[in-house]
C-alpha cells in the first residue's frame, strides 16, 4: 500500500509539474467568444463556406452563423471553415467546441481536415431549456494529427450528421455552442483527443468469481475492446457473498494484466446491517463488525481498484439500505481509504419502493449529503433514461446544478445499456429500433460520463447479455441478437465501433491514408495508439506495452475501404492478433506477424458500422516499456 501511494503521488508531482511549466497551445482563429453565451451569433443559418477573417479576435458580432444547431436543421448540414497556416504545426492542432446546451438525442459533428476523417463529436445535454430544470454543457475536442494540415490555404469540414441508423433524419439533434476554435499544440500530443477522455467497460453479469471469470473475462474484454488502455469494469465484491467469489485477488490481478483497473463493490450496506440506523451506534458510526470488514477489505485489495462504490441501488429491493447506514459507510470509508482510491456514490436508481426512508435516493438533498464524502459521481442509466427523471445525467444535475464546463468531479455510471425490449423513438426513421437505442444509449455516455462499464457480459440477467454461449468454452462465444430483432446490430458490434473509436488510449502514431480520395469527407476513423506512453495505472501499477491499431467505420449503410501507412515506434517484426468483425469470437480472431520498416502499411475494408483492431507486441529488442506481466 506505501509503495502505491508513493508512486501515486509521484505521478501526481510531475503532472503538476508538467502542467505548470507547459507551454501554451497557440490558438490559431476562435468563432464566438469564451463567455458560455451564443448571443453574438445571429445569422439564421450556418454556412456551408466560411473564410476565417483576419478580425477574428476583436469580432463581437458572428452574423454568419446561428448559435449552435436547431432542430428545424433536419436534413443536417456541412460548413467548410476555410484559413491559412504560415507553416505546418509540428505537433498538430486540437479542434474544440464549447457547448451550451443540447439535444438529450445525442447529436455528432464530424470533422476533417483537408477531407481526411479526424472523428465525430459525441455532444449531449439535458434538452430543452427549461425542460428539467438545468443545463449541461461542456467543451468537446478532436485531435488533428500535423501529417492532415498544410501550410496555406487549409480546409477544416464540419458536418452535422443525422442519426446512425438513418443518416437522413436530424430531427431532435440539435445544440448551442458558445464558441468553436483551432489551436496547434505546443507539444507532442499524449492522447488522440476524441470527443473527450472517455474510459469504457463491460462488467460480468453474474456473481461467482471462480477460476473460469478469472481465464475467460479478460478475453472477453480484449474481444470487446478495452484491454490494455486504463479503462475499468466493475467487481461486485459484495460482502454477503464471500463465498462465491474465492480468486478476488486472482481476478483484479487478472485485470491488472491487461492494463484494466476495477471499480469495486464491498460492504454490503442492507445485508452488513439487516436492522438499517437501528445496528449504527449511538454517535451514528458504524458498528465494528462493518469497520473491521472495510478496513480488512482495503488492506487486502485497496491497492487494485481505482474506484470503490459506496453501494448498488439503494432504494431497489435488491438492497434496500438505510440512508443513515449509506452515509455512515461513505463517512468511514472517505476517512479510511487510501489516496489511490476515489470514492464513488452509490449507484443510483433514484427510487424504486425501498429503503430507509421509502425512496430516500429520490430526493436529491439526500444524495448530496452522502456525495459530499465522494469523489466520483454515480448513477445508473439504460436505454434513454439519462434525459429522465430518475436517469443519472438530469438526476445529477439535479444535484450539481447547471454545468457549463463539465462535471466537477470524476463522473462514472456502473451500469447502463439496455433490456431486449428497449427501442428507440419512432419518430425517427429508424430501421433497426433495438441496435439505435444501444448506440444512442452508448453515444450519450461519451458526451456526459467519463468512465462507465456496460452491463453485462453474460451471466443471470439474460435481457441484458453481450454473448451467447457457454462462458467456459470460448470458442462457443458469439454477440447475443435481440430476440425481436435478431437482424439489428448486436451490442457487441456497436460497443466495439465505440471503444475502439473512443476508448483506446496511448500516444498517438503518425499516419496517412494510401487512398486519400476514398477516405476524403467519409465518416470512418483509424486510431493508432501506443499504450507503452500511458501512465503507470493508479493503485496497482498497471501498464501496457500493446500497439492499437483500431479501423472504425462510423456508416451503417454502405463498406468503406481505410488503406494507411502507421509510423510505429521502431522497426522489427511486431506479432499480435487481428480482431475483426465476425460475430463469433473464434471467428474474429486471428493471429498476424507484421513486420515493419519505419512504417507499416494495412488495408482494411469495413463493411456498414464494423471495426477491426490489431493488438500488436512490439519487437523483443524494442525499449517500449515492458508489462507487468507479459501475456
Amino acid at each position: 500500500m506505501r509503495r502505491s501511494l508513493s508512486v501515486f503521488l509521484l505521478v501526481l508531482a510531475l503532472a503538476a509539474f508538467t502542467a505548470i511549466n507547459a507551454p501554451a497551445n497557440t490558438l490559431l482563429w476562435r468563432v464566438g467568444r469564451q463567455d458560455n453565451s451564443n448571443a453574438e451569433f445571429t445569422g439564421k443559418a450556418n454556412p456551408s463556406r466560411f473564410a476565417v477573417p483576419a478580425d477574428w479576435r476583436t469580432r463581437t458580432a458572428w452574423p454568419e452563423f446561428q448559435g449552435g444547431s436547431n432542430d428545424n436543421d433536419k436534413s443536417g448540414w456541412t460548413c467548410d471553415i476555410v484559413y491559412r497556416l504560415p507553416s505546418v504545426p509540428g505537433d498538430g492542432a486540437l479542434f474544440t467546441l464549447k457547448t451550451i446546451q443540447a439535444s438529450a438525442s445525442v447529436p455528432e459533428l464530424a470533422v476533417f481536415s483537408n477531407g481526411a476523417p479526424c472523428g465525430i463529436l459525441q455532444m449531449v445535454g439535458s434538452g430543452p431549456p427549461g425542460v428539467g430544470g438545468h443545463t449541461f454543457g461542456r467543451p468537446y475536442q478532436i485531435y488533428i494529427p500535423k501529417e492532415f494540415l498544410r501550410r496555406g490555404a487549409n480546409t477544416l469540414r464540419l458536418q452535422k450528421l443525422g442519426h446512425p441508423y438513418n443518416r437522413a433524419s436530424s430531427l431532435s439533434l440539435w445544440w448551442q455552442w458558445d464558441y468553436f476554435q483551432l489551436e496547434s499544440l505546443s507539444r507532442p500530443a499524449t492522447e488522440p483527443l476524441h470527443s473527450k477522455m472517455t474510459w469504457m467497460g463491460v462488467q460480468n453479469g453474474g456473481f461467482d468469481l471462480r477460476d473460469t471469470q478469472v481465464r475467460n473475462d479478460p478475453l472477453a474484454l480484449t474481444w470487446l475492446g478495452v484491454a490494455y488502455s486504463g479503462n475499468s469494469t466493475r467487481t461486485g465484491f459484495w460482502s454477503d457473498i464471500t463465498q462465491l467469489q474465492p480468486e478476488r485477488r486472482a481476478y483484479l490481478d487478472a485485470l491488472r494484466r491487461i492494463n484494466m483497473g476495477a471499480i469495486a463493490d464491498g460492504l454490503s450496506p442492507s445485508r452488513a446491517l439487516p436492522h438499517g440506523s437501528q445496528d449504527l451506534m449511538p454517535d451514528g458510526g458504524l458498528p465494528q463488525s462493518a469497520k473491521d470488514y472495510l478496513n480488512g477489505f482495503f488492506r487486502d485489495y485497496g491497492g487494485l481498484f481505482q474506484y470503490y462504490e459506496l453501494s448498488n441501488e439503494p432504494c431497489m429491493s435488491i438492497s434496500g439500505d438505510s440512508m443513515a447506514v449509506d452515509l455512515a459507510v461513505a463517512k468511514y470509508v472517505d476517512s479510511i481509504k487510501p489516496a489511490t482510491v476515489k470514492l464513488a456514490a452509490p449507484g443510483w436508481a433514484y427510487g424504486g419502493g425501498a429503503g430507509d426512508p421509502k425512496n430516500w435516493d429520490a430526493d436529491p438533498a439526500n444524495r448530496r449529503r452522502i456525495e459530499q464524502f465522494c469523489q466520483a459521481i454515480n448513477g445508473h442509466a439504460y436505454a434513454d433514461s439519462y434525459e429522465r427523471d430518475h436517469g443519472s445525467l438530469i438526476e445529477n444535475l439535479k444535484v450539481y446544478g447547471d454545468i457549463t464546463d463539465g462535471w466537477p468531479k470524476d463522473t462514472i455510471n456502473t451500469e447502463c445499456g439496455t433490456y431486449d425490449g428497449h427501442t428507440d423513438a419512432k419518430d425517427l426513421g429508424i430501421t433497426q429500433m433495438h441496435a439505435s437505442m444501444f448506440d444512442r444509449d452508448m453515444r450519450a455516455h461519451i458526451g456526459f460520463c467519463d468512465r462507465f462499464v456496460a452491463f453485462a457480459l453474460m451471466g443471470n440477467d439474460p435481457p441484458f447479455n453481450f454473448l451467447t454461449g457457454d462462458y467456459a468454452r470460448p470458442d462457443t462465444w458469439a454477440g447475443r441478437p435481440f430476440p425481436d430483432a435478431p437482424a439489428d446490430d448486436n451490442r457487441v458490434k456497436i460497443f466495439r465501433r465505440y471503444a475502439l473509436a473512443y476508448a483506446t488510449h496511448g500516444r498517438p502514431l503518425p499516419y496517412v491514408y494510401r487512398n486519400p480520395a476514398q477516405a476524403a469527407n467519409r465518416i470512418v476513423l483509424f486510431r493508432p495508439v501506443d499504450t507503452s506512453a500511458l501512465p503507470p495505472m493508479i493503485g496497482s501499477g498497471a501498464t501496457s506495452r500493446k500497439i492499437l491499431l483500431n479501423f472504425v467505420n462510423f456508416d451503417n449503410a454502405a463498406s468503406h475501404t481505410l488503406a494507411v501507412r502507421v509510423q510505429m515506434p521502431r522497426k522489427g517484426t511486431y506479432t499480435g492478433e487481428r480482431i475483426g468483425p465476425q460475430n463469433a469470437y473464434r471467428d474474429a480472431r486471428s493471429p498476424v506477424r507484421l513486420t515493419a520498416g519505419r512504417t507499416l502499411d494495412l488495408t482494411e475494408t469495413l463493411g456498414p458500422g464494423e471495426a477491426v483492431q490489431y493488438i500488436l507486441e512490439p519487437p523483443r529488442n524494442s525499449n517500449t516499456r515492458k508489462e507487468n506481466h507479459p501475456q
